[in-house]
């Protein structure tokens, strides 16, 4: 089931009534409804816009703030924590993908404080993934790196791939072939132990086979490995296609067009302007699309004619 904006009405009217004297049942099925509402959420995210998605989680959370002034059970007060954290980790995600770093990061920290007052493992590395994917989206692979430890801090767990992979990203970035290759092998074990799903990938639990596969596309068209880049694209476009996830595909379309930006300029602007058009008819292109599609034309011929298109597709969307 989808979250929508029914979902979200329901949610802020259940919140605000619960700021009035509650029964403990009332507030514990309350807080139940919202953690599932935060795994639906999570679970759409490649499949909504990005904006909405920001604007639903800012709005649950605003509903489990007002829960601040209800009397609760220590067990319902480690719930109200957990549902804290979790929306706050789909809203700071949201913010990076909308270019508001600061703002996600000060999110991010208070999900953390949350997730850290309960003690969970999976949410405290999830969160540090994300933080490192703001550092990253920021342009600052050295950042990224340094957030990724005190995530993998909490074991190899499920959320262990993410994090191997965002390191595989910001060694590209930084032209450490090597160790972006090893933490990509790192990614692959984890993926290989804990996915269960060849696209989705579990809410808070870590990459897919396919979401890891964007993030090689990424690691290794930055190194200039296009060969190795259009491989892997070509196994899994075609997959995350069928499975309707657009965000997936889109960010492999346009990673791999960053790839060919010296050798095929002209595949490479085919694939870059299509992953721009899907996003815009989804909604919000995310930050990620737009940063990968500028790094194509500044690798890509200044003269070719469907270069200057993109060009100009990205103007049009920064007007």
């Amino acid at each position: 089931m989808d979250v929508d904006r029914r979902d979200l009405l329901l949610a802020g009217a259940a919140g605000l009534a619960l700021t009035g004297p509650g029964s403990g049942s009332e507030v514990s099925a309350f807080l139940d409804e919202m953690r599932a509402h935060a795994y639906r959420l999570v679970r759409a995210y490649p499949r909504r816009d990005v904006r909405q998605s920001a604007d639903v989680a800012r709005m649950h959370l605003r509903a489990l703030t007002s829960m601040g002034r209800v009397s609760m059970s220590a067990n319902a007060e480690r719930g109200l924590f957990e549902a804290q954290a979790m929306y706050g980790a789909a809203y700071g995600l949201a913010l990076a993908d909308l270019g508001a770093y600061d703002q996600a990061g000060r999110v991010l920290d208070t999900a953390a404080g949350h997730a850290a007052t309960i003690d969970s493992p999976v949410l405290l590395a999830h969160i540090a993934g994300t933080r490192a994917l703001v550092a990253l989206y920021d342009n600052r692979p050295g950042d990224a790196l340094a957030a990724i430890g005190p995530g993998l801090a909490h074991g190899d767990g499920p959320a262990g791939s993410r994090l191997y992979g965002i390191a595989g990203r910001a060694y590209a970035r930084l032209g450490d072939a090597a160790k972006a290759d090893a933490a990509l092998t790192a990614a692959r074990r984890n993926v290989d132990q804990h996915a269960v799903s060849l696209v989705d990938a579990q809410p808070f639990r870590g990459l897919s086979p396919a979401e890891l596969a964007s993030y090689a596309v990424d690691a290794y068209a930055r190194l200039g490995d296009a060969r190795t880049a259009g491989a892997v694209a070509d196994e899994w476009l075609p997959r995350a296609d069928r499975a309707g996830n657009e965000a997936l595909s889109v960010c492999l379309r346009a990673a791999y067009g960053m790839a060919l930006a010296g050798s095929d300029p002209a595949t490479g602007a085919h694939l870059v302007g299509e992953a721009i058009a899907r996003a815009s008819a989804v909604g919000t292109p995310a930050t990620g699309v737009i940063e990968r599609a500028t790094a194509f034309v500044g690798r890509a011929p200044a003269g070719h004619a469907a270069v200057r298109d993109v060009a100009e597709m990205i103007r049009t969307l920064s007007v």
